[in-house]
């Protein structure tokens, strides 16, 4: 009967979407910040962008705006000002924007 009811449970299909990617590259550098991706950045309300600061192994987020263009511009701006050296934007909204965080260094 066990058998029966597994069978019954359907099973969740693996992270593959934009978020999960994203994530995906910051575990190398942060496990932290990987996990902070997929649960809040990934509820963060809309308009909403990432970036990262890769010496540093830290990201920067921005949401809540009126547009994914101005979330994209105070993201990277916010990250390299804070910073003080440039940052890799990860994803505007759910889509990654950088396939490879050691070939953006």
């Amino acid at each position: 009967m066990a058998s029966a009811l597994s069978a019954a449970v359907p099973v969740s299909p693996p992270r593959t979407g934009g978020i999960e990617r994203t994530a995906m590259l910051v575990e190398k550098l942060n496990p932290s910040h990987a996990a902070f991706i997929r649960k809040d950045y990934a509820a963060a309300k809309a308009h909403k962008a990432i970036a990262s600061h890769v010496p540093a192994g830290r990201v920067f987020h921005w949401a809540g705006v009126d547009s994914a263009a101005r979330a994209e511009r105070w993201a990277l701006e916010g990250c390299q000002a804070y910073y003080a050296s440039p940052c890799v934007l990860l994803a505007v909204e759910d889509t990654p924007r950088t396939p490879d965080l050691a070939a953006a260094q």
